[in-house]
């Protein structure tokens, strides 16, 4: 049996939505200023050759400050927006797996594109559990593998904790349930230890 986990597309639309806002939010800071508040400005009427008057608004001291902190933050809220947005389209588009458990092994993607997988073979991983783990942040689920030899649990792994010998993989952005990867894992440790792999 062969389990394929990516990251859930439900996910990926929240990281999407919310990219888009700051997308929209850096526009209007930066531009429009149709909801995000205008600078301080001085208003003067002014009366033209055709005898209709207008309002001329000029940023006073304080208005200039702030026009300047605007544009500084829109364009920063811009490019993350854009990045999260971009981000998000390429992993839909272009789904890549977190982790694959087939009969050869264990493979964990725990960095970027660019960085090689975790592989691991079945006989270099004694336990699997599923739970959670509490910190700063909140609760997280976590599907957890205690490795033969904690010399092979990554020093600092990304989407996951290192814990030698145990390593705990977090499984929050899973569209499979570590509940539901857990049990394939098992199978596998236990048919290697039943076929004498172990000692």
């Amino acid at each position: 049996m062969k389990v394929w986990v990516g990251r859930s597309p439900w996910r990926l639309l929240a990281y999407s939505i919310v990219g888009a806002a700051m997308l929209l939010m850096a526009i209007d800071m930066t531009f429009s200023n149709r909801f995000y508040p205008l600078p301080d400005a001085d208003e003067t009427v002014t009366t033209l050759e055709d005898g209709t008057e207008t309002t001329i608004r000029t940023f006073n001291r304080d208005g200039q400050a702030q026009r300047r902190r605007d544009i500084a933050f829109g364009v920063g809220l811009g490019f993350g927006g854009l990045a999260i947005l971009l981000w998000s389209v390429r992993e839909v588009v272009a789904r890549r797996p977190l982790l694959v458990a087939d009969e050869t092994g264990l493979m964990v993607h725990l960095g970027t594109r660019r960085d090689p997988p975790l592989r691991l073979e079945w006989d270099e991983i004694s336990e699997v559990r599923t739970g959670v783990r509490e910190d700063d942040a909140g609760v997280t689920s976590v599907l957890s593998l205690r490795l033969t030899d904690p010399e092979r649990v990554p020093i600092k792994p990304r989407s996951a904790i290192a814990e030698p010998p145990w390593l705990h993989l977090v499984s929050e952005e899973w569209d499979v349930a570590a509940r539901q990867v857990a049990p394939v894992v098992e199978a596998y440790i236990t048919g290697l230890r039943g076929a004498g792999r172990y000692e």
